[in-house]
């Protein structure tokens, strides 16, 4: 097509994926789960085998679409929220409604804190 250059490097680094030659057998033979095969024969080494690598690349894969994914949930959990604190601000106060509003924003803000704890908690630790 008449994509520039640039455009294309662009899409050509987006969607380039790395190559892992992977020896199965021999990462079985090493990390001793494979005992009735006999011992590796190409490699000395696990990492050499090249699935460390490519258990690495997957998880780290998994991890960005998992970050992404509750990102666009807690944006989502921040518009409920603000939603909930406007309407509860913008209503009478002397209304029995507007007890019930200061425990829905309680709630909701005491949720959103666990959640941002545990999330902080969880990322973390991976």
């Amino acid at each position: 097509g008449g994509e520039a250059p640039d455009a294309r490097a662009d899409i050509a680094r987006k969607y380039t994926l790395p190559v892992f030659t992977c020896s199965a057998v021999e990462y079985q033979k090493l990390q001793r789960l494979r005992l009735d095969d006999g011992t590796a024969q190409v490699f000395q080494d696990v990492e050499d085998t090249g699935l460390p690598a490519l258990s690495r690349f997957i998880h780290s894969n998994i991890l960005r679409l998992v970050h992404a994914h509750v990102l666009r949930q807690l944006k989502g959990v921040d518009a409920l929220l603000t939603t909930v604190k406007s309407v509860i601000t913008q209503g009478p106060s002397e209304t029995p409604d507007a007890d019930l509003g200061c425990r829905i924003k309680e709630a909701i803000d005491g949720c959103l804190a666990h959640s941002k704890e545990f999330l902080a908690k969880l990322i973390s630790n991976m």
